[in-house]
């Protein structure tokens, strides 16, 4: 990879090896050196040691998705504009699929700012606090401890934790906040763009049923569109009949000796757990997990 950014931060990763990437710096730095004051380089370095790599995978996936949905927009203004003029034909059909397969790139294209969004929030608490989800391999070449190591070690010693700031409790009221609304955000646009999906189908039956007979050729897909709908509703209703009083239905571990018995991972997220992080134990097979991680995993399915 090449890790481009003097004044930005942002290493992206272009596929060009270590040497590649160590040279292109070089003469980065080397550049910041001739025409910024050394102040300002040394905290653009700080600033670029602390910040995330943004691996040019996710630049080439973000501009397909987009480049898609506008050939997709095209399409159906082509075919609308064509129907208008010359009226019906198989403009109708070529129309209708570009609109399901707009729907279907803007759905992946929200989901990917919900991944955004969460992973912004994420380099927000490193800035602020090190060793939050230290030691994952996200930053550039900084000498990182894993936060339980840290925290084991401070309390081994005997020395009470620092008391958070004023921007890490903020940013720990949003994080909570967004964390508790995520799966209900992302089930949403699944919900959302089945809708639309299905939709489009009944409209397009509608014309062809209109102007030229019994569509016989789309019946299956009618059918399964239907199927897919009404099973994301059936999904949808019993994930909010479970979260609507998750404190009610799920026992809240505060007990350190329960959590030391359950690893202090939770299995989903792969996190440590705390007795004051809103851990959630389910009743029957006795797991435990935060939270806002049970709620996304009830978004996906409702058992354990």
């Amino acid at each position: 990879g090449v890790g481009v950014g003097v004044g930005v931060g942002v290493g992206v990763g272009v596929g060009g090896g270590d040497g590649g990437r160590s040279l292109t710096e070089g003469y980065c730095w080397r550049l910041g050196d001739a025409l910024f004051p050394r102040a300002v380089m040394n905290a653009l370095r700080a600033i670029y040691l602390r910040s995330p790599r943004i691996h040019f995978s996710h630049v080439k996936f973000v501009a397909m998705i987009e480049f898609l949905l506008l050939c997709d927009v095209a399409a159906v203004g082509h075919c609308a504009l064509t129907v208008a003029e010359h009226g019906p034909s198989v403009h109708i059909l070529f129309g209708f699929e570009a609109a399901i397969l707009g729907v279907t790139a803007l759905s992946v294209l929200a989901s990917y700012d919900l991944h955004v969004f969460d992973s912004i929030i994420t380099v927000l608490h490193h800035l602020v606090d090190p060793s939050y989800h230290a030691g994952l391999g996200l930053y550039h070449g900084a000498e990182e401890v894993p936060a339980e190591d840290a925290a084991d070690e401070a309390e081994r010693a005997g020395a009470p934790p620092p008391p958070p700031t004023a921007a890490r409790r903020l940013l720990d009221r949003l994080s909570s906040s967004w964390r508790d609304r995520r799966a209900t955000l992302s089930f949403v646009i699944e919900l959302l763009a089945q809708s639309l999906k299905f939709l489009f189908y009944l409209l397009f039956f509608a014309i062809v049923f209109t102007y030229y007979g019994m569509p016989i050729n789309i019946f299956r897909e009618v059918y399964v569109s239907y199927q897919q709908l009404r099973r994301r509703l059936a999904a949808f209703a019993n994930y909010r009949r479970l979260t609507s009083n998750m404190n009610e239905r799920f026992e809240s571990v505060t007990d350190d000796a329960e959590l030391d018995e359950a690893g202090r991972t939770c299995i989903i997220c792969r996190d440590r757990m705390d007795a004051g992080g809103g851990c959630k134990k389910l009743p029957g097979c006795g797991h435990i997990f935060h939270k806002h991680c049970l709620r996304e995993w009830l978004g996906q399915q409702q058992r354990c």
